[in-house]
């Protein structure tokens, strides 16, 4: 396919600066796109940097260079180029939003970030406004996608691109020249890729200047995730196209008269001529074929939607299925439904008919799934922070201090009073957490404080080491005669962990950190990797201890419990609303039971 870039932008000021950037890539692993990119920072909170643009540029041309080393999934690395132009510019305190798209092989792939940049799509007299901030999706040969900032959409009517003007060109530059009389145009821009159909881009690439020549690819034969896209039917119908293109003829030759300019009076007259006899041709026709046309059209738009908001949901559905299954069976249902409309527009479609046979063989699988039942173990009167086990006992540690509970949930006694941001026991000794500070329990609730660490995210011990885990490092505390040691490094260089990291320790440490699970033994990271699971959201709480196989971790976006094996390899997953609110977490593999820390209650489900 081909893709025709058009861009234009306002002058920076003080406030803010836009930048609209776009070039032909050949990725390693082979075939070629077109990367664009709109962005919109608020120049006033970039220090140091004289030329912003030139450095908005420099920024797009690093972008460009990750692509092109792409070796496997052009999606999940146009998502990481976007997730680190994000950390640099929050780095810089600077307010930012723009929007990264790759067109490659008939996909869009989109990554955005920020309110102020917008996407919009218009096809066959239709427009799509894209609202999800990373996603992908089929462009078509004739489609527009129009990339730009607010502003610009505040600004200029962009109903004439839904309206399929000839003029594609005039149109932009007429745009430019309203763009540059404006008094305020610094938060002006945008980016207008045309597709064409399977031809060769040497035209474009010569525009851009990369000097490359793309290789012509072939759409993809397959349907691609679309999500939250709200679509409007936006233009008037097909018919008045030819009327249209002859009045912008005539207002361009009203624009080129003067005085004594003949020939400009000449053409002038003549297309007034041919445009009274067009009217009446079309009067005469119009009668005959309006009608049938627009009900057609109507009819493919119609099935055209239906087929594609199916897809966006079967796609969507693929994605959760094995974090949620039961929010994948129910966007199944809802592209069960929409593909069945399709079909009764077009009962033999290829295309419907083969969607609908995926979506009813994915139904199939899901029938029987279902999510766990969790029952109130125990319930505190203020908010439980973590629970831990002894050699028989939980004890549960929160507002109402430190509580020692039977393995059936009765309240046996109260340890200590003090709130405790936390707690863990080993070896039958009790510690808890208090702000910077770790108390060691005596039996009679007396405290003895045994070690400190400023900004702590979670706490463990392990063969009567003490661990804290940081925003950027693990602190060691070792036992010694009259107490402990002053704390030490465990990790060999610093990390930089998430808000909601938590760690699990069985010997070596194991770290959550976004989609990540790090594994860390003597102080090394151990590049750990998880495999054969997709659309890991964002993961939290982590059980494991010596004795397992595998780690328990809680994906709180996606209401999941995930199970993996030690050697990174995904088991299977449990879903429930409770895990996305869960604050601990605590399994007994030989009993069949995981228990979770919700609100002021510590719940239980059987595994």
């Amino acid at each position: 396919m081909s893709f025709k870039v058009e861009k234009i932008s306002g002058a920076g000021d003080e406030r803010y600066s836009c930048g609209v950037f776009s070039k032909h890539v050949t990725i390693e692993s082979g075939g070629s796109g077109v990367l664009v990119s709109c962005v919109l920072v608020e120049t006033a909170k970039i220090e140091n940097i004289e030329n912003v643009s030139g450095f908005l540029h420099d920024e797009f041309e690093d972008d460009v260079k990750k692509i092109i080393e792409v070796k496997d999934g052009v999606f999940a690395a146009l998502v990481a180029v976007r997730d680190r132009q994000v950390s640099r510019f929050k780095g810089m305190g600077a307010d930012v939003s723009f929007a990264l798209a790759f067109f490659y092989k008939g996909v869009v792939y989109i990554a955005r970030h920020g309110e102020r940049v917008k996407i919009n799509v218009f096809r066959l007299q239709k427009s799509f406004g894209v609202k999800f901030g990373e996603g992908s999706g089929r462009v078509k040969s004739g489609d527009l996608v129009l990339i730009s900032t607010d502003k610009f959409v505040e600004n200029f009517d962009s109903g004439v691109f839904a309206r399929g003007s000839d003029d594609f060109e005039d149109v932009i530059d007429g745009l430019a020249t309203d763009i540059s009389a404006l008094d305020d145009q610094s938060e002006v821009g945008a980016l207008f890729v045309r597709v064409g159909g399977e031809k060769s881009l040497k035209s474009q690439s010569a525009n851009d200047g990369d000097g490359e020549k793309p290789q012509e690819d072939s759409v993809e034969d397959k349907v691609v995730s679309v999500r939250d896209i709200d679509e409007e039917v936006a233009s008037p119908s097909a018919i008045g196209g030819q009327p249209i293109r002859l009045f912008s003829a005539l207002g361009r030759e009203l624009g080129k008269l003067r005085v004594g300019d003949i020939g400009a009076m000449f053409r002038l007259r003549r297309n007034l001529i041919f445009l009274a006899v067009l009217i009446v041709s079309v009067l005469i026709a119009s009668g005959f074929v309006t009608i049938k046309k627009s009900k057609d059209a109507i009819t493919a738009a119609d099935f055209r939607g239906h087929l594609q908001v199916a897809g966006n949901k079967y796609n969507e559905a693929l994605g959760v299925l094995d974090l949620n299954k039961e929010k994948a069976r129910s966007l199944l249902v809802e592209a069960d439904g929409e593909i069945k409309l399709a079909l009764v527009i077009k009962p033999e479609d290829e295309e419907a008919l083969a969607l609908q046979r995926q979506i009813q063989d994915k139904l199939g699988e899901t029938a029987n799934l279902a999510s766990i039942d969790f029952e109130n173990f125990f319930e505190s009167n203020g908010k439980i922070t973590s629970f831990s086990r002894g050699s028989g006992n939980f004890f549960v540690f929160g507002d109402d201090g430190t509580i020692e509970v039977s393995d059936v949930g009765r309240r046996v006694r109260e340890v200590s009073g003090e709130n405790a941001d936390g707690g863990f026991v080993y070896d039958n000794s009790i510690f808890t957490l208090s702000g910077s500070k770790v108390f060691r329990l005596g039996t009679d609730g007396a405290r003895e404080e045994v070690a400190k660490g400023d900004g702590v995210k979670d706490m463990a011990v392990f063969l009567g080491n003490i661990y804290l885990l940081k925003a950027d490092q693990i602190l060691k505390f070792v036992p010694i005669a009259d107490g402990y040691a002053q704390s030490a490094n465990y990790l060999e260089a610093p990390e930089a962990f998430a808000d909601n990291s938590r760690f699990a320790i069985d010997g070596s440490i194991w770290v959550t950190r976004g989609t990540e699970v790090l594994k860390y033994t003597r102080g090394a990271n151990d590049g750990f990797n998880i495999e054969g699971i997709s659309g890991i959201g964002e993961l939290g709480e982590i059980y494991t201890n010596s004795d397992l196989d595998s780690i328990y971790v809680i994906d709180r976006a996606n209401s999941a419990l995930v199970v993996i094996s030690k050697d990174g390899v995904y088991k299977k997953s449990y879903n429930s609303s409770k895990f996305a609110r869960a604050g601990d977490l605590y399994v007994d593999e030989e009993a069949g039971k995981i228990y979770i820390a919700v609100g002021s209650m510590v719940l239980v489900a059987n595994i």
